[in-house]
């Protein structure tokens, strides 16, 4: 089944209670203390081995400030996939046919690998989180899809630029590219940035434009 172009970002919360955001700012910057602490812990501990006894020791609060924010761990993490997600949202696919496309496309890239590499440990906790909960599960595939859909949005941008290849699958191309950047997330802790950035721009621009 093919995607359409265009997907709203998911609302993780959809069916599960928001964790309000204090008006407070003493309130705020412990609440983002233990989001920070959260996100150090799943990115070295992953999440079924991080404790929220670990998270609030971590960030300087009690077990029971913990509770004051957050109803749970899976709570906390789901704020902090939000976050990841509002960061893909944001990144800027715009293109224009002044500017050479290779150095655009690997803006883009680099961006979107930047946030990845801040979120790889969250990444890597919602994918154990998801395991044995189809709740979850539904969740991801609508995650996936979404950035699937950004993906599509993009290759269609490209596509209509000179020199562009002709007679593409753009939809498998952007299902191809999804799956990449969601395999470099998990790993990484083990990449060297620069190299993957060249390496991808590299593959995205020689499938879509004719060698020059």
């Amino acid at each position: 089944m093919e995607l359409p172009d265009h997907l709203d970002r998911p609302n993780l919360f959809t069916d599960l209670p928001t964790p309000p955001v204090p008006q407070q700012e003493r309130s705020r910057k412990r609440r983002e203390a233990l989001l920070t602490a959260a996100l150090e812990a799943f990115t070295h501990h992953g999440f079924d081995a991080t404790t929220i006894e670990g998270i609030a020791r971590a960030a300087g609060a009690s077990v029971g400030s913990f509770y004051q924010y957050f109803h749970s761990k899976q709570q906390l993490l789901l704020v902090l996939m939000e976050h990841f997600l509002e960061e893909i949202d944001a990144l800027d696919l715009t293109l224009t046919v002044e500017e050479d496309i290779r150095p655009q496309i690997q803006t883009i890239v680099h961006q979107a690998l930047g946030v990845d590499a801040h979120y790889a440990g969250v990444y890597r906790a919602w994918r154990e989180a998801i395991r044995g909960d189809t709740a979850l599960a539904r969740l991801d595939q609508h995650v996936q899809d979404w950035t699937a859909s950004r993906l599509i949005q993009l290759v269609e941008g490209l596509a209509h630029l000179p020199g562009a290849r002709k007679h593409i699958n753009r939809h498998a191309i952007a299902s191809m590219v999804n799956i990449l950047f969601w395999e470099l997330i998990a790993r990484t802790d083990t990449l060297d940035l620069d190299t993957t950035i060249q390496s991808v721009t590299d593959l995205i621009y020689h499938t879509l434009f004719e060698d020059t």
